[in-house]
């Protein structure tokens, strides 16, 4: 299985209205050496970084195999659209999976999954559309999830969160992305902190690989989050070193 690292681990402003406070060029060559496949980058990281930067990221397109948008599929969204395509177009090169998400209930999500199509059929050759399915959207249950995978087509996929999920919700999730589940999204949850590195979940992530197996998953994976992460005294590099644990753990433990 490749194993990805997200640029979004290593970044402190990930969910402030704030610049972001790293370059994305330094840790994905750190990320590649560590022992990575490839690299899912944090969308902002490309569209709202310092001058020059956005060349560095260009001349690395090859090794980025998901692009992580943040665009929107509301009405006023419509440039930000524009701006997500523009930047997947610039990864083409290795880009694998756009990324994406609906928006947050109670708005009606029939014009966004309508939205969603025609972004969906506007992405490149090659280039297939993963919508992460998570609480908090739109397509945070299995069954608001089929009805959109059903209008999406073969161009669409899901992005799951795996560890932790029981076998019985793992089978929905399946069924309702008509077993279009392209790719992974690794997390874990405290208590030491807001998340934890994965290797100190060994049962639940061995038990979620055993179930993907099982389920026959032939995709790929992110190490999206990890210890230190959203913590009062992050520090991108503590946290890098729990992610290069982390990917060790997977390739001994977990056979990934």
């Amino acid at each position: 299985m490749d194993i990805y690292f997200g640029t979004i681990l290593v970044e402190p402003h990930r969910w402030k209205d704030a610049p972001p406070a790293t370059l994305a060029s330094v840790w994905i060559d750190r990320a590649l050496a560590a022992g990575f496949d490839g690299i899912e980058l944090w969308e902002r990281h490309f569209l709202a970084c310092p001058p020059g930067e956005q060349s560095l990221l260009a001349a690395r397109a090859g090794k980025v195999r998901v692009y992580n948008s943040y665009a929107r599929f509301d009405a006023a969204s419509a440039v930000a659209r524009t701006e997500s395509m523009a930047g997947c177009a610039r990864f083409a090169a290795g880009v694998r999976g756009v990324k994406f998400n609906l928006g947050r209930p109670p708005s009606d999500p029939g014009p966004e999954i309508a939205e969603a199509a025609q972004f969906l059929d506007a992405l490149p050759d090659g280039v297939g559309g993963w919508c992460e399915c998570h609480e908090g959207t739109h397509l945070e249950k299995p069954d608001a999830a089929a009805v959109a995978f059903a209008g999406w087509g073969l161009k669409s996929a899901a992005i799951l969160h795996p560890v932790g999920m029981s076998a019985d919700r793992m089978r929905a999730w399946f069924d309702a992305a008509q077993n279009r589940v392209a790719h992974l999204h690794l997390q874990a949850r405290g208590p030491e902190g807001p998340f934890t590195s994965i290797r100190n979940r060994p049962a639940e992530v061995q038990a979620a690989f055993e179930r993907l197996r099982t389920l026959g998953f032939a995709g790929s994976a992110t190490i999206e989050f990890a210890t230190g992460v959203a913590t009062p005294d992050e520090d991108p590099a503590r946290v890098f070193e729990q992610a290069v644990a982390d990917l060790a753990f997977l390739r001994r433990e977990v056979g990934a």
